[in-house]
């Protein structure tokens, strides 16, 4: 986040109508949101399976001890999209469509401009549907 005084982001993702204590969040160091928002989300849900475990090394489950499960879900949601059985779309969290390709940090910026700017580590929370 260039230009930013953040070195973390909090990156927060659902499916379209789950619960907010159901998303999956984890703090990301500020480089990740030098990637457009659909590199964002492959990073976070690959493929391969060591990547997927680094993922999970990031999680705090003292703060959630249900993220291994719901990280599941969404994996299993990108799992479906890669063989082609569905279309995932992302939009924030009021139900913006956002570019895929567009840089996360975009959207970090606005969200710095608005209310969370004074948070040591701003939410990016994307929606799936």
């Amino acid at each position: 986040m260039a230009n930013s005084p953040h070195t973390c982001f909090r990156l927060q993702v659902s499916l379209r109508g789950m619960k907010p204590e159901d998303s999956l969040q984890i703090v990301l160091p500020s480089d990740y949101a030098q990637l457009g928002v659909w590199d964002l989300l492959e990073s976070v849900f690959p493929v391969e399976e060591p990547r997927q475990a680094e993922v999970e090394a990031k999680f705090d489950l003292r703060e959630n001890p249900d993220l291994p499960e719901i990280f599941d879900v969404l994996l299993d949601a990108f799992a479906q999209w890669r063989l082609g059985y569905c279309t995932l779309n992302v939009s924030t969290e009021d139900g913006t469509p956002l570019d895929p390709a567009d840089l996360s940090q975009i959207y970090l910026k606005q969200l710095e401009r608005n209310e969370e700017r004074d948070l040591a580590c701003p939410v990016l929370h994307l929606v799936i549907e």
